[in-house]
């Protein structure tokens, strides 16, 4: 755990509005990894947040999201970033010897950008043989880039990204960049032990609370989370509100696009 305490950094990739998870997040996460002493940084607009044990530090910066990543990037001394959402409530004790062998690989293969701790269904990845329980990426597979938990290299990460993005264009197009460069991708594979265990998606649905998902979790750690704040899934489901697609939003999504391709 030494050489990743110095040598990596969790960031938490978050907002103001989502500030309600950390808490949550926080707590299972120096319950499912034991002794956790990495340097924390969270990403995020404004807000404070300290939690007990902790080294955390703030990156504050009101801008898009893409700018934000960056930012918050730039501020990270590390070589590598093991890159987070505030939604990802683990279940299980984290398999921190996976995290670490994954360490030593990177540094061994300078080439290597990521190693994604989600599973990533692309009939084209190949099983690697040289890292167990991981396969590669091809070279123009989609969600190359994705918000999954990864242990990434921090200057590639920070090439990836363009200011004006938001994280569904950063995954969709800067995938698609990502092809350009000379860099390996991996993800852990579908039948591979898990090695960070949270539900795809985290714990919010369109923004609400995924009771099925983080009530029984709230009853066995006690989050004491308001619901009625964020409101849930589950009543969004049945009372789902009439979309407008408003005209400037088509317009800057296509703007978006030609700017991504850069």
């Amino acid at each position: 755990m030494n050489n990743l305490k110095q040598n990596c950094t969790l960031l938490l990739n978050t907002c103001d509005s989502y500030s309600d998870c950390w808490e949550p997040f926080f707590k299972l996460l120096t319950v499912q990894w034991k002794n956790f002493d990495m340097n924390v940084v969270i990403n995020t607009e404004s807000k404070r947040y300290t939690y007990e044990g902790l080294n955390i530090k703030m990156s504050n910066c009101r801008a898009s999201w893409g700018k934000r990543l960056i930012t918050a990037l730039d501020s990270i001394d590390s070589k590598y970033i093991l890159f987070c959402l505030e939604d990802f409530l683990l279940e299980s004790p984290v398999a921190v010897e996976e995290v670490e062998k994954c360490y030593e690989y990177m540094e061994q293969n300078p080439d290597i950008a990521c190693f994604c701790f989600y599973p990533t269904e692309d009939q084209n990845n190949m099983r690697s043989q040289k890292y167990v329980g991981f396969e590669q990426r091809p070279q123009s597979g989609e969600y190359r880039l994705n918000c999954q938990i990864a242990l990434w290299n921090r200057e590639k990460l920070r090439s990836y990204i363009r200011p004006h993005e938001n994280p569904w264009e950063w995954e969709l197009y800067g995938s698609r960049r990502s092809s350009r460069y000379n860099a390996e991708f991996y993800s852990i594979c579908n039948d591979a032990p898990k090695v960070f265990d949270y539900k795809n998606g985290g714990a919010l649905r369109r923004g609400r609370w995924w009771m099925e998902m983080v009530l029984p979790l709230d009853k066995q750690y006690g989050f004491n989370i308001d619901y009625s704040k964020r409101g849930t899934f589950e009543d969004f489901q049945q009372n789902p509100p009439k979309r407008k697609r408003k005209l400037w939003r088509g317009i800057k999504n296509r703007i978006n696009k030609l700017r991504s391709l850069i």
